[in-house]
Protein backbone atom coordinates (compact mmCIF):
# COMPACT_ATOMS: atom_id res chain seq x y z
CA UNK A 1 0.00 0.00 0.00
CA UNK A 2 1.25 3.65 -0.85
CA UNK A 3 0.61 6.60 1.22
CA UNK A 4 -1.01 9.37 -0.18
CA UNK A 5 -1.28 13.04 0.74
CA UNK A 6 -5.16 13.47 1.81
CA UNK A 7 -6.56 16.89 0.54
CA UNK A 8 -6.01 16.40 -3.20
CA UNK A 9 -8.16 12.97 -3.03
CA UNK A 10 -11.01 15.21 -0.20
CA UNK A 11 -11.34 17.94 -2.58
CA UNK A 12 -11.57 15.73 -5.62
CA UNK A 13 -14.31 13.96 -4.35
CA UNK A 14 -16.12 17.17 -2.89
CA UNK A 15 -15.39 18.23 -6.42
CA UNK A 16 -17.65 15.25 -7.74
CA UNK A 17 -20.94 16.26 -5.95
CA UNK A 18 -23.22 19.13 -6.22
CA UNK A 19 -23.85 21.88 -3.89
CA UNK A 20 -26.43 19.81 -1.24
CA UNK A 21 -24.07 16.29 -1.22
CA UNK A 22 -21.14 18.69 -0.97
CA UNK A 23 -22.54 20.78 2.35
CA UNK A 24 -23.44 16.98 4.19
CA UNK A 25 -19.99 15.63 2.67
CA UNK A 26 -18.14 18.58 4.85
CA UNK A 27 -20.16 18.11 8.02
CA UNK A 28 -19.68 14.42 8.28
CA UNK A 29 -15.77 14.18 7.51
CA UNK A 30 -14.20 17.30 6.41
CA UNK A 31 -12.79 18.17 9.87
CA UNK A 32 -11.30 14.38 10.71
CA UNK A 33 -10.10 14.54 6.72
CA UNK A 34 -7.90 17.04 7.54
CA UNK A 35 -5.85 15.48 9.88
CA UNK A 36 -5.29 12.04 8.23
CA UNK A 37 -3.92 10.02 5.35
CA UNK A 38 -5.22 7.50 2.72
CA UNK A 39 -3.62 4.62 1.77
CA UNK A 40 -4.43 3.05 -1.90
CA UNK A 41 -6.24 -0.40 -0.49
CA UNK A 42 -7.30 -3.19 -2.48
CA UNK A 43 -11.20 -3.81 -2.12
CA UNK A 44 -10.54 -7.17 -0.85
CA UNK A 45 -8.97 -5.74 1.60
CA UNK A 46 -12.71 -3.82 2.56
CA UNK A 47 -15.40 -5.65 4.75
CA UNK A 48 -18.84 -3.89 4.96
CA UNK A 49 -20.46 -5.46 7.88
CA UNK A 50 -23.93 -5.24 9.77
CA UNK A 51 -27.56 -4.73 9.21
CA UNK A 52 -29.89 -3.73 6.39
CA UNK A 53 -27.96 -0.16 6.57
CA UNK A 54 -24.66 -2.06 6.01
CA UNK A 55 -26.61 -3.51 2.95
CA UNK A 56 -27.18 -0.55 1.56
CA UNK A 57 -23.45 0.90 1.58
CA UNK A 58 -22.24 -2.73 0.03
CA UNK A 59 -23.91 -2.36 -2.92
CA UNK A 60 -21.86 0.87 -3.71
CA UNK A 61 -18.74 -0.65 -2.42
CA UNK A 62 -18.95 -3.45 -5.29
CA UNK A 63 -15.72 -4.82 -5.05
CA UNK A 64 -15.99 -5.25 -1.22
CA UNK A 65 -16.58 -8.69 1.19
CA UNK A 66 -20.47 -8.01 2.55
CA UNK A 67 -21.39 -10.10 5.52
CA UNK A 68 -25.05 -8.17 6.08
CA UNK A 69 -28.35 -9.15 6.31
CA UNK A 70 -31.85 -7.08 6.85
CA UNK A 71 -32.95 -6.79 11.09
CA UNK A 72 -29.41 -8.04 12.00
CA UNK A 73 -28.83 -7.24 15.87
CA UNK A 74 -25.08 -6.21 17.64
CA UNK A 75 -25.40 -10.24 18.85
CA UNK A 76 -26.50 -11.83 15.85
CA UNK A 77 -23.64 -10.07 13.69
CA UNK A 78 -21.28 -11.17 16.37
CA UNK A 79 -21.63 -14.90 14.85
CA UNK A 80 -20.95 -13.76 11.20
CA UNK A 81 -17.80 -11.94 12.02
CA UNK A 82 -15.03 -13.37 9.12
CA UNK A 83 -11.87 -14.82 10.61
CA UNK A 84 -10.16 -12.94 7.65
CA UNK A 85 -7.82 -9.67 8.59
CA UNK A 86 -8.88 -6.59 6.43
CA UNK A 87 -7.62 -3.38 5.52
CA UNK A 88 -10.45 -1.57 6.33
CA UNK A 89 -13.97 -2.67 8.15
CA UNK A 90 -16.66 -0.72 7.98
CA UNK A 91 -19.63 -1.92 11.07
CA UNK A 92 -23.33 -1.17 10.77
CA UNK A 93 -24.75 -2.38 14.41
CA UNK A 94 -27.40 -1.33 17.19
CA UNK A 95 -29.92 0.36 14.90
CA UNK A 96 -32.12 -3.46 15.95
CA UNK A 97 -31.19 -3.75 19.28
CA UNK A 98 -33.70 -1.76 20.47
CA UNK A 99 -33.99 -1.49 24.54
CA UNK A 100 -31.19 -4.54 24.10
CA UNK A 101 -28.36 -2.46 23.20
CA UNK A 102 -25.53 -2.70 25.21
CA UNK A 103 -21.64 -1.43 25.35
CA UNK A 104 -20.95 -5.20 26.20
CA UNK A 105 -22.12 -6.78 22.75
CA UNK A 106 -21.02 -3.79 20.51
CA UNK A 107 -17.49 -4.13 22.63
CA UNK A 108 -17.41 -8.25 21.79
CA UNK A 109 -17.99 -7.15 17.85
CA UNK A 110 -15.47 -5.21 17.97
CA UNK A 111 -13.08 -7.28 19.70
CA UNK A 112 -13.62 -10.11 17.07
CA UNK A 113 -12.84 -7.03 13.87
CA UNK A 114 -9.36 -7.72 12.57
CA UNK A 115 -8.96 -5.01 10.39
CA UNK A 116 -6.52 -1.61 10.19
CA UNK A 117 -8.85 0.65 9.87
CA UNK A 118 -12.86 0.16 11.34
CA UNK A 119 -15.57 2.73 10.81
CA UNK A 120 -18.56 2.58 12.75
CA UNK A 121 -21.44 3.85 11.21
CA UNK A 122 -23.26 5.51 13.45
CA UNK A 123 -27.02 4.80 14.01
CA UNK A 124 -29.85 7.66 14.05
CA UNK A 125 -29.58 9.80 17.16
CA UNK A 126 -33.68 8.43 18.09
CA UNK A 127 -31.51 4.83 19.43
CA UNK A 128 -29.99 4.72 22.26
CA UNK A 129 -27.25 2.50 20.62
CA UNK A 130 -26.06 5.66 18.82
CA UNK A 131 -24.24 6.89 22.01
CA UNK A 132 -22.97 3.07 22.96
CA UNK A 133 -21.81 3.00 19.21
CA UNK A 134 -19.56 6.43 19.44
CA UNK A 135 -18.08 5.35 23.04
CA UNK A 136 -16.90 2.27 21.79
CA UNK A 137 -15.34 3.75 18.61
CA UNK A 138 -13.87 6.13 20.95
CA UNK A 139 -12.77 3.45 23.09
CA UNK A 140 -10.75 1.29 20.25
CA UNK A 141 -9.72 4.27 18.30
CA UNK A 142 -12.13 3.55 15.45
CA UNK A 143 -13.25 6.43 12.76
CA UNK A 144 -17.21 7.07 12.76
CA UNK A 145 -19.63 8.42 9.94
CA UNK A 146 -22.97 9.74 11.22
CA UNK A 147 -26.45 8.65 9.34
CA UNK A 148 -28.27 11.77 11.12
CA UNK A 149 -28.37 14.13 7.75
CA UNK A 150 -28.77 11.65 5.50
CA UNK A 151 -31.87 9.65 6.78
CA UNK A 152 -34.95 8.87 4.85
CA UNK A 153 -38.77 9.69 6.41
CA UNK A 154 -38.52 6.20 8.56
CA UNK A 155 -35.55 7.92 10.47
CA UNK A 156 -33.58 4.89 10.56
CA UNK A 157 -32.18 4.18 7.09
CA UNK A 158 -30.35 6.50 4.93
CA UNK A 159 -32.27 7.88 1.37
CA UNK A 160 -31.16 6.31 -1.92
CA UNK A 161 -29.35 9.17 -2.04
CA UNK A 162 -27.60 9.15 1.33
CA UNK A 163 -26.61 5.32 0.53
CA UNK A 164 -24.65 6.80 -2.74
CA UNK A 165 -23.29 9.32 -0.44
CA UNK A 166 -21.87 6.98 2.24
CA UNK A 167 -20.39 4.74 -0.45
CA UNK A 168 -19.16 7.42 -2.60
CA UNK A 169 -17.00 8.85 0.63
CA UNK A 170 -15.52 5.74 2.16
CA UNK A 171 -14.69 4.41 -1.40
CA UNK A 172 -12.70 7.62 -1.92
CA UNK A 173 -11.51 8.17 1.54
CA UNK A 174 -10.06 4.27 1.37
CA UNK A 175 -9.46 4.28 -2.41
CA UNK A 176 -12.04 1.41 -3.01
CA UNK A 177 -14.12 0.38 -6.25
Amino acid sequence: MTKRPLLPTCYAALAALNTLEQSVVKAMVVTSLLLMTVFDAKASDCLVLGDSIAVGIGQGLSGCAVQAKEGRTTRQIIGHVPKNHYYVAIISAGSNDGERASLVSLRMLRSYIQAQEVVWVIPSSKFKAALFVQYIAQEFGDRTISLDRVLSNDYTHPTNTGYRLLSSTLAQFYQLK
